[in-house]
Parts: C-alpha cells; structure tokens; sequence
C-alpha cells in the first residue's frame, strides 16, 4: 500500500513538473520563435513536412503550439512510435534546443544517433553544385547538395547531405506529372561523397563545381543533428519550388536564423538561383571545380596529336594492341598521350555502358602496364581548364520582353514572359552551349487581332556529335497556341530526334514530328512530318546568333519557315534581340522584331 502511495505521489509530480516546463514555454512564446519554426519547417502556417510522423500533436502540421507542448511531454516519456527509438534520440535538436531554453534536466545516451554523428561530423561545409544532364528530365536543371568536411580525411571520404525524390522506374509523362505535381515522397540522406563523384562525375559527366561555406562549427553541428531527425520523415517532392535546392536552403537557414533564403523563392527554386543566393549572402568562401570525367577526356583530347587520337580510338574497340604503341616510330610524348586517353575512354564507355566487348577492365590494364613502361612526363599535362564562369555568374532565369514587329506592314506590339530557366539564344555565361529548357513561355502579339502562344515546357539538346562523343540530339515541346487566320486555339506536340556538329559554330539538322489538335481542322487532328536544320554560334560575349529553317507538311498543307535571330547583350541580365523571319503557309508575310529582354 506504501509502495503504491508512493508511485502515485511520485507521478504525480512528474506530471506537475512536464506541466511547469510547458508552461515556461508558453509563457516564453517559443512557439513564436524562428528557430521553432524553422526546425517544424513552417512556412505561411504549414509545415513544408508531410509524414503525420514527424508531428507528435495531431495538430503539429498546422499549430506550432500544440506541437510544442507535445513534444516537452514526448521527451519524457520511454518511447516513440514503435519503441525502438525514444522521442528524445529522434528528434535529437528539438531536444537539444528546447533544453537550451528550459534546462529539462534529462539525460539519455542515444547510441544510434551518437555513433551515426561521430561518422559523419565535421568542421566545415561546402554546397556541391552538379552541373545540368540534359539526358535525363529530372536533372536538367543541375543538383545541389552539402557535404561535411573533416580535417584529418581526404574529400572523397567525407560525407554528402542529399535531399531526392524516390521516383521508382517511372519515365516520361508519369514522371513528368508526378515530379510537378508532388507525387513522390522525398527524404534526406547521407552518404560517402566518393559515391556522388562516382555517380555525377564519372556515370553522368556532370562537372561539380564545390562552394565552400562559412558556416562555424556550431553552425554545422545544427545542420547535422537536424538532418538526423529529418531524414526519419519524407515530404512531398515538387520538382520546380520544394526540390532539393528548396530543401537544402532550409537547413542552412536553421544553421543561421538571421538569413532568409527561401523567401527568394516564392513560385520556383532552380538550383543556379539557390546558388546565387548563397553567393549574395556572403557564405561562400571559395569555389573548386570538379571536372567530369568526359572534361578530363576532352581535356586530353585538346593536348593530343591526331595520331594519338586515332591510336587511342583503335586501342579502346581493341582494333590494336596497347604494347603495339611502344614500337611505333612516334614520340615519346605521343605515345604516353595515346595510352593515358585510350585508359580514360575505355573507363567512360564502360561506365556509360557503351561498350560491345568483353572484360573492357582486360584491355585497360593491358593500357596501363603499356604505360608504365615509359615513365614519367618531362612536363605536366595540362589540367581541365576551369569555366571562366560559374553558375551564380549567368543570367537570372525568369524574363520579360517588350518589343515592336512589322509583318507585311502590319505593325505589331508583343509582350512575353517567361518564368525559367535558358534557351539557346540567351547569353551562355555560366550555362551549357547547346542546352534549352523553359516552361510556361507565354508571347503575346498585339497588331489588328491578339496572337498568343503559351509553351507549357520546351527542351532542347543540341551537343555535337564527334569521333569520341556521339550524343543524339533531340527537341521537344508542347503548348497552345491561336493563329490570327483561325479562330479556335491549336494544342500541340513538337518532336525531333538528330545531329548536332561543330564546336564554336554548331550546326544541327533534326527530323521532325508534330501533333496538333484544334476545332479548326476538318478532322480535328493534325499529324505533320518535317526537317529542321540551323546553326547558331557565339559570335562574342555580346552576341549570339541563331539561323534556323523548318520544313514540314500534312495531307493538307505545307509549312515552311526561315528565321535569323540575333541577341544583343547589354549585359547579362539585358539584351536586345532582332528576329528577321519568313513564313510560307497558305500565304506567305515576312517579319522583322526589335524586343528588349529583361532576365530578373
């Protein structure tokens, strides 16, 4: 009976003293604190965190009280969910915040937690940026990511924060809607940096450009004991706002509550505007560039003979013998070229996959004992030359124009905006030549009637195609669009597959297939088949230039088109673009267009 007594007073100041400590926290509003909000992850009243798990109040998504108070009664209780860890060694910085603030007087080991820290912790972070892979949509627009940084280890051994979507094997339109759309859940998670080198340097050849942050200690210890409670819980992924650029913003804004860094991005978050910010902020330090494997390789290339170039193609489909070259009535230096290219080329080919023979690993140590046996350079080859510019330095992604148009004396006003990213003609600085993705591009012509076209998405991938590299080239887009002559609007889906050459002048020449549907037509749908050829350059810094004809017909009419665009940069973020254009339809009308643009 004693015993009973004595258990029941005992709880009952237990109680008493949870109560106290809410109210403490009450009284000091907590739940009106920055730092409270920012480790919820509450923005315009909701929690961006979708798992009902991560919420300990019912009411936690919404309410930054309730969960408050919930969570002080959580930590002292034994378990959390499913018993194998406490609330306390899960949400291990609200713990560690709110005993900063109320002194819980607790103490627990929370072994999985410390051992996962000790593996992973560091001194210092750095931002990865993973430049953009046009072969696959869900990278068009690069990557970001943080990586921890230990003194006593070499980089490739410290650890990368990542934030992704889990996507499954969808492609095409499924992935499309559900990446725009929110379908997939998404997680952070941390692994081996040597992973991310492998999986973006070498498989996707994407350059990875390292921006080291001035984040103190204590800052990245935040960053870490957040990511740990976060990476138990998944949220909605939305492939243009809370993407992995969003995401990763939020954590460094925990780290440092006096930034504001996501109130950049009220609609879209494109991962070269996130860096941008960061750059704005003052948190970057330093910049390394990471070259792709395929730069390492095109680096050779320029530093090598033609010899050595067709040697070291012949030796990698194994048409010659790696110890062949050590006979051969060449230099020195051609020979150590040679087999050092023919070893980097045989490794991209069987990375990509592109390789018809088997045991391509045979044939790259026979490479590499061919060129061990003729020592070393009397001069260091030439490193990957780093891009003149980075990311943060191009233009900004969303535009508007304003311009002036004369169609066969028609004058016409037009009007355009365009929320993100780069198309062919904008200026190149800190993008790659050759690539366009843009989406809800919407162009107003106002003369006698109102013209629109709205490009819901539009991408295109020009990069040349050549002896080492044979890339296909490839355009797509889909949107809707009126026509003065027709009075209901045509939707539309534009495809072409080919061949892009060239280095500073790119020519390219595309098949074409193009789908339109329209109340217009007799039979409402409309199938066109075509070619596409053009070529566009860089003349300079200041101008870029672009001359395209499309060729292309139906059961019922033919369409042809010639047009010679040229952009003026004023500078990077304004340019003044001249388009002189003939169209040969039913009838045929030429078109000359000033517009000034606008990149904000």
């Amino acid at each position: 009976m004693k015993y009973l007594l004595f258990l029941l007073i005992a709880n009952s100041l237990f109680a008493n003293g949870v109560k106290e400590l809410q109210k403490k926290a009450i009284d000091l509003k907590l739940y009106e604190s920055r730092e409270w909000h920012l480790l919820l992850h509450y923005k315009n009243g909701e929690s961006l965190i979708d798992d009902e798990l991560f919420f300990i109040s019912e009411n936690g998504k919404h309410d930054p009280k309730s969960e408050l108070e919930a969570t002080i009664d959580a930590f002292f209780q034994d378990s959390y969910e499913d018993g194998n860890l406490s609330a306390r060694c899960i949400f291990v910085e609200r713990f560690r915040w709110l005993d900063s603030k109320l002194n819980l007087g607790i103490k627990e080991k929370c072994e999985r937690f410390e051992t996962w820290f000790d593996e992973v912790q560091g001194e210092k972070m750095s931002l990865i940026f993973a430049s953009s892979y046009m072969n696959n949509p869900s990278s068009m627009f690069g990557h970001t990511f943080l990586r921890v940084d230990k003194k006593d280890k070499p980089l490739q051994l410290s650890y990368a924060l990542n934030y992704s979507a889990s996507t499954g094997n969808d492609g095409g339109f499924a992935f499309a809607f559900r990446g725009i759309f929110g379908g997939y859940p998404a997680y952070f998670s941390v692994a081996p940096y040597f992973e991310k080198i492998r999986q973006y340097n070498d498989l996707e050849n994407r350059d990875l450009y390292e921006y080291s942050l001035n984040l103190t200690e204590e800052e990245v210890e935040k960053i870490l004991y957040h990511t740990w409670e976060l990476h138990f819980f998944h949220s909605d992924y939305f492939f243009f706002k809370e993407n992995c650029s969003y995401n990763i913003l939020t954590l460094l804004e925990y780290a440092r509550p006096s930034l504001n860094l996501t109130q950049h991005f009220s609609a879209f978050a494109i991962p070269s505007d996130t860096v941008r910010v960061l750059s704005e902020n003052n948190l970057v330090s330093e910049v390394v560039y990471r070259p792709s494997k395929k730069s390492e390789i095109v680096n050779l290339l320029e530093n090598s003979s033609e010899k050595a170039k067709e040697f070291a193609k012949e030796i990698s489909y194994q048409e010659l013998e790696p110890k062949e070259i050590l006979e051969m009535n060449i230099s020195k230096v051609e020979k150590m070229d040679t087999l050092e290219l023919a070893y980097s080329y045989i490794d991209y080919l069987r990375l990509k996959k592109d390789y018809d023979f088997e045991n391509p690993q045979k044939q790259q140590m026979k490479t590499l004992i061919a060129r061990s046996k003729i020592g070393n350079r009397d001069t260091k080859l030439p490193s990957p030359k780093k891009p003149k510019y980075n990311t943060e330095d191009g233009h900004k992604v969303s535009r508007v124009k304003i311009g002036y148009s004369n169609r066969d004396g028609e004058n016409i006003s037009s009007l355009g905006i365009k929320p993100s990213y780069h198309q062919i003609l904008d200026n190149q600085i800190g993008y790659i030549d050759g690539a366009e993705i843009s989406f809800f591009d919407l162009e107003l012509d106002i003369g006698d009637e109102v013209q629109y076209q709205m490009d819901f998405l539009k991408i295109k991938s020009y990069s040349s195609y050549g002896e080492f590299f044979k890339p296909k080239s490839w355009e797509f887009s889909t949107g809707i669009q009126n026509q003065f002559e027709l009075q209901k609007p045509i939707y539309y889906i534009n495809g072409g597959a080919g061949l892009t050459f060239g280095d500073r002048v790119k020519l390219f020449s595309l098949a074409t297939l193009d789908f339109e549907h329209s109340k217009n037509y007799s039979k409402e749908n409309m199938f066109l088949v075509g070619a596409k050829i053009g070529v566009f350059s860089t003349v300079n810094e200041n101008w870029r230039t672009l001359l395209v004809g499309d060729f292309k017909s139906s059961e019922t009419e033919n369409r042809n088109s010639l047009s010679f665009q040229n952009n003026f940069f004023l500078n990077v973020d304004n340019s003044i673009l001249l388009d002189l254009s003939f169209e040969d339809r039913e009838k045929s009308f030429y078109t000359i267009s000033l517009q000034y643009q606008h990149y904000f």
